[in-house]
């Protein structure tokens, strides 16, 4: 009766073991961080240079979601 409870419990407590043993690789490995440091700015860029400006002001945010369809 219990068996699928326990299933499920022991698959989550190991999801959850991942995660967090995943992100904490992720914080001391060196490599990665400077790989999405790289990406993080990159990515900055080209929003940065995909928005444009009119004298300084975002362009309207409805112009934007109507050109989208």
């Amino acid at each position: 009766m219990y068996l699928p409870i326990t299933i499920w419990v022991i698959f989550t407590a190991l999801l959850t073991t991942a995660l967090i043993l995943r992100s904490k690789w992720k914080l001391n490995n060196p490599d990665y961080a400077e790989i999405a440091a790289k990406k993080y700015i990159e990515k900055k860029r080209a929003s940065r240079d995909r928005r444009k400006y009119d004298n300084g002001r975002q362009p309207d945010r409805r112009k934007r979601f109507r050109t989208q369809i």
